[in-house]
């Protein structure tokens, strides 16, 4: 079984994000953090396999959480989550010791079909 923490400011991701690995098989869903101040915290009392975190957290610092983390716990592997595409962010977070960086869908009027 797979521990995984979900760290995400906006509610609406957050959700999306935990609704969609609910029931994969193996996974389980450790914390769900919208604070960064919290996220640190949360991670080292109860350490994980796996964590999602949004570039930017409410109330602190996704960058310097994730330097944190892969500091104390190399093993754990960090997906990154933005809707940034600035590619000066994205190195940032890539620096910061993200295993990956996964962009969040935007919607256009352009992608959506009208009948």
């Amino acid at each position: 079984m797979l521990k995984l923490a979900v760290l995400e400011d906006s509610e609406t991701m957050r959700i999306l994000v935990v609704e969609c690995l609910r029931d994969v098989p193996d996974i389980v869903i450790s914390r769900e953090v919208d604070e960064g101040k919290q996220a640190l915290a949360y991670l080292i009392a109860d350490t994980v396999d796996f964590v999602i975190a949004d570039i930017r957290l409410r109330g602190g610092d996704s960058l310097a959480t994730v330097r944190e983390l892969k500091l104390r716990f190399p093993r754990t592997k960090v997906f990154g989550f933005s809707g940034s595409t600035n590619g000066a962010i994205l190195r940032e977070f890539q620096h910061a010791g993200v295993d990956a960086i996964f962009g969040k869908a935007r919607r256009s009027r352009r992608a959506v079909h009208h009948r």
